[in-house]
């Protein structure tokens, strides 16, 4: 470029292949979210499960009816609610925990759960109903025990955001690494 009269301005950027390398990898971790959510699964969706059933609901489950809670206790003595036999508890402790067990990771979603048909003869089919906002026929109440809680959010949040920002923070590490190098061999 030719300029008569003026003054000319020349920017060179370096680093531009390592800045696209870096955007490459962001967007390769928002297209497969899978190790985030891994560790929300872990780290907070599990926990957060067994802490319900621990608690009989947070907020609490609505109590057992006078002749269930008597007719419970006879067969099973005394059990906390929803953990008659502890098989929906136990399914619902960890991945993989029984065969009843749902965990699955896909890029862009995941699924924590029971098999809970009434074919699978597992007897959890019943958690699927207390877990449902459908509406109630009969007098047995919503206990939902796969409730995310408040406290459950901003954890499951700086899962994602870490996950995606990695590109950037092994960057941010090479770089303050080289120049470590670089100043100890002047």
């Amino acid at each position: 470029m030719t300029v008569p009269l003026g003054t000319r301005i020349s920017v060179e950027i370096e680093g531009v292949a390592e800045l696209v390398r870096v955007f490459d990898g962001v967007q390769a971790n928002i297209a497969d979210l899978r190790p985030a959510w891994q560790r929300i699964a872990l780290e907070v969706l599990y926990p957060s499960i067994v802490a319900n059933f621990l608690a009989e609901g947070r907020p609490p489950w609505p109590p057992l009816s006078e002749d269930y809670a008597r007719r419970k206790e006879r067969i099973w003595g005394a059990k906390p609610i929803l953990q008659a036999s502890g098989l929906l508890f136990e399914a619902l402790s960890g991945p993989e925990a029984t065969p009843y067990s749902i965990t699955e990771y896909e890029p862009q979603e995941m699924a924590v759960g029971i098999r809970a048909e009434p074919a699978s003869r597992s007897g959890l089919f019943y958690g699927v109903y207390h877990q449902s906002r459908s509406p109630r026929r009969g007098r047995l109440p919503r206990r939902a025990f796969m409730a995310i809680q408040e406290q459950d959010v901003q954890p499951i949040i700086k899962a994602i955001h870490e996950h995606i920002a990695e590109p950037m923070r092994q960057r941010r590490q090479s770089t303050v690494a080289g120049a470590w190098q670089r100043t100890e061999s002047w």
